[in-house]
């Protein structure tokens, strides 16, 4: 199959749009998969209304419905973080190692979700509010410095110049909060909470409304390079 030129693509593109291009039956099996067999468009009903409907439950589907799934994650997995954390420390202050260990794993995991996330979206900053894409880009610098020695073990280097280099010791935790339980970690001159990462991510996320999301994501798509 050949190459599309540049205005085959740009039409196809734009076809994937949510209020141009989905076909009635991709929006209503979307729109059901997601929100129940009751928010599915129904015979005689308006398709743009249902697909509105949805969008304002989840204003994100109209960038990518992965996207939208992975989001959902990230924030349940946040949450578990955050209970195994509660859990690690009793009201003595005494702290439980098992409890601590998932928290640190769950951590993991979440920041890397949480970073990939965070990139595709500003990877994709015409596609958002500038609200939305200021938001996103600040929320990045701490993620994108804490994502280096959990993912690479390596410290990430100062400013634009420079290579990370390899960690001295594990990637250890140098605090565990002191009003509520933590994970506290110092990369070159910040500290770092895992807490405070987890709740700036949700209270982001949860803020988006529809009007925050401009265009899909397969609108960023560039025709692939014919060698």
């Amino acid at each position: 199959m050949g190459h599309p030129d540049q205005s085959e693509w740009e039409a196809e593109a734009k076809e994937m749009e949510w209020y141009d291009g989905l076909k009635e039956s991709e929006i209503s099996s979307t729109v059901e998969a997601y929100f129940g067999t009751g928010s599915a468009p129904v015979a005689g009903q308006d398709v743009s209304a249902a697909t509105n409907s949805a969008l304002s439950v989840a204003p994100l589907l109209r960038f990518s419905v992965y996207t939208e799934i992975q989001k959902r994650a990230v924030i349940k997995a946040g949450h578990d973080v955050l209970e195994s954390l509660d859990r690690g420390r009793d009201q003595n202050g005494v702290l439980d190692g098992a409890h601590i260990e998932d928290a640190y794993g769950r951590f993991f995991l979440w920041l890397c979700a949480a970073f990939e996330i965070g990139r595709t979206m500003r990877d994709a900053k015409k596609c958002f509010s500038p609200r939305l894409r200021d938001e996103i880009i600040e929320l990045m610098i701490p993620l994108e410095e804490l994502r280096v020695p959990f993912a690479k073990q390596q410290m990430p280097a100062k400013g634009k110049v420079g290579r990370d280099v390899a960690l001295q010791t594990e990637c250890s935790i140098v605090g565990f909060g002191a009003s509520e339980p933590d994970l506290q970690f110092q990369v070159n001159d910040s500290m770092l909470s895992a807490r405070a990462l987890i709740e700036a991510f949700e209270k982001i996320f949860i803020s988006i409304e529809p009007v925050d999301v401009l265009h899909s994501l397969r609108t960023t798509l560039k025709p692939p390079i014919v060698r």
